[in-house]
């Protein structure tokens, strides 16, 4: 069953995603240059319920956000196991709209929200989108990954997909990241 889900409730709405975060318009886009200051992420998962059927992993390959820079993340889930796993996420797959329900200010930004049916979008923020399942499956020692793009003022953010835990089938991740000055 579809049914609409306004992601507004979060404050994804105003959620700024390029440029300095300190001086970002209504619209998205970048004000006038602020200090310039530079911050960079540390991320963290951690497995919280599974057997380890399923590993999540992440590779940092840009830790620095500045001005029009942002930090950029490659997470991977891969099949530790000898038969075929199936999951459900939300739009899009591999694991759906990331981002802390409690900051509307921290995202992991893929241009794949912008090209799927099932998420709105106008600029770089999310406006809401359709809460649907969509499966993926990773066959034996397969792997799936998406990168995506952070920026953040410094804090510690707690990911989550659409509003639920981070659960990959039997598995349920916490993934952190956290910013400070660099």
């Amino acid at each position: 069953m579809k049914r609409r889900r306004a992601l507004a409730v979060v404050g994804l709405s105003a959620l700024p995603l390029s440029g300095c975060l300190d001086s970002v318009g209504m619209d998205g886009t970048a004000g006038e240059p602020g200090s310039g200051d530079e911050r960079s992420i540390a991320v963290s998962i951690t497995r919280v319920a599974g057997d380890g059927a399923i590993d999540f992993g992440c590779d940092v390959h840009h830790s620095e956000i500045s001005e029009g820079s942002p930090a950029v993340v490659k997470l991977t889930a891969r099949n530790e196991t000898k038969s075929d796993i199936e999951y459900v996420t939300g739009a899009p797959e591999p694991f759906g709209a990331l981002y802390d329900p409690d900051s509307p200010n921290a995202i992991l930004w893929t241009d794949r929200y912008v090209e799927s049916q099932y998420v709105e979008t106008e600029g770089r923020r999310i406006t809401g989108g359709e809460d649907i399942g969509i499966s993926v499956t990773l066959s034996p020692g397969g792997s799936r990954s998406e990168t995506y793009e952070f920026a953040a003022p410094p804090g510690s953010y707690s990911i989550q997909r659409t509003g639920n835990p981070l659960t990959l089938g039997d598995e349920t991740y916490e993934l952190i990241i956290d910013v400070s000055e660099a």
